[in-house]
């Protein structure tokens, strides 16, 4: 265990949202907003269903809604060699977030880093935990965090602001079962 990982635990396990802590986030969950620099909310691009491999072309880079394929990716959890936005689209849909990476020479510790996210990320109420791990070479910047309706995106891996993004948008979604 190297001491970066230990040292990027700890910061995962004690982050949030600051004065407006993970429990205080009710309602819509604008709270996301407070979690720092790099969040917003694109235009809603629906989310009706499209046949598989139907290409869609979104609006938002990376998207944070919008037409996708009906069967979404299970195990939740890391996938290397990516996934379509199409496919990962539906998990967002159904209360998920996505952590996203484009790093075209390598980012071996900042894949660790999201990794280490997504292990802190408590089990929910379906003993699930809702976090896949995804590299986007089609989006603008180094590392996002996507849920649906809203994103954060910047070019290192800040760890309180994505911890406090998945506490504030996780399970906020139009279909939030597993």
């Amino acid at each position: 265990m190297s001491a970066r990982w230990l040292a990027s635990l700890v910061v995962v396990l004690v982050a949030g949202c600051h004065a407006k802590g993970s429990t205080a986030c009710d309602g819509n969950g604008a709270c996301a907003l407070d979690c720092g620099a790099g969040i917003d909310a694109p235009a809603n691009e629906g989310q009706q269903h499209v046949d598989e491999p139907t290409v869609v072309s979104y609006a938002a880079n990376p998207p944070a809604s919008g037409p996708h394929w009906p069967a979404w990716q299970e195990p939740w959890g890391a996938y290397p060699n990516g996934l379509p936005r199409e496919r990962w689209m539906h998990n967002l849909e159904h209360g998920g977030v996505v952590l996203l990476y484009h790093c075209p020479s390598g980012c071996d510790d900042d894949v660790a880093e999201l990794t280490t996210l997504r292990d802190a990320t408590a089990v929910d109420r379906f003993n699930e935990q809702r976090v896949l791990i995804v590299p986007d070479a089609s989006m603008p910047h180094r590392v996002a965090a996507v849920a649906w309706g809203w994103r954060w995106q910047g070019e290192v891996v800040d760890l309180p602001a994505i911890r406090c993004f998945i506490d504030a948008r996780y399970d906020r979604a139009p279909e939030s079962i597993p």
